[in-house]
């Protein structure tokens, strides 16, 4: 990787390719994960890498790069996710087409049942603060230590540790209905 690295700063196309192949899977994950539209991760995927490839002048090899990267990748998002804040106070959102809300009855009841079931432990996700949320996305998720979250969020490893260990306490409270209905 450090060899790709360094090529694609000195401008070696194939070498930049590498780097997005590798990355590209990882880094529209945590942007889904995230901003929660298929469409608008690959959009704020491909805004990243051109973030990236841009900025690759300036990455030092102190930090690994995916750490760099990831750096990249979440503060792309939070941009995004404020701008859309932004935007949803000035134009309130529409109501949801009749068609957005039909159920496929045509699946088995038991695809019904686990689809509900992860939408349900999204939307619980999605309650957490958004602090506690990345947190839990890129330790649970993306199998990061606490050290290379601290480096992406720009925070101390025991805050790291703080804000995990709350969201895992909110998540078992905002759970219990579920796992009282036999959900879980």
């Amino acid at each position: 990787m450090d060899n790709w690295i360094k090529k694609a700063q000195t401008g070696d196309q194939d070498a930049f390719r590498k780097i997005v192949e590798a990355y590209e899977k990882k880094i529209y994950n945590l942007v889904l994960q995230l901003l929660k539209k298929p469409e608008e991760a690959k959009d704020v995927t491909q805004e990243v890498f051109i973030k990236i490839y841009t900025n690759l002048s300036r990455y030092r090899a102190e930090a690994q790069f995916s750490t760099w990267a990831y750096q990249i990748t979440y503060r792309t998002c939070m941009d995004r996710l404020r701008k859309k804040q932004k935007e949803q106070t000035l134009f309130p959102p529409q109501e949801l087409d009749e068609n957005q809300t039909k159920i496929d009855h045509v699946s088995v009841e038991a695809r019904y049942e686990q689809r509900e079931l992860r939408e349900q432990l999204q939307e619980t996700l999605d309650q957490l603060p958004d602090k506690y949320r990345m947190v839990l996305i890129l330790s649970h998720q993306q199998e990061l230590s606490y050290q290379e979250i601290a480096d992406i969020l720009e925070m101390p490893v025991n805050t790291v540790g703080t804000h995990l260990y709350r969201a895992k306490l909110q998540l078992r409270k905002l759970l219990g209905p579920l796992r009282e209905r036999g959900m879980m």
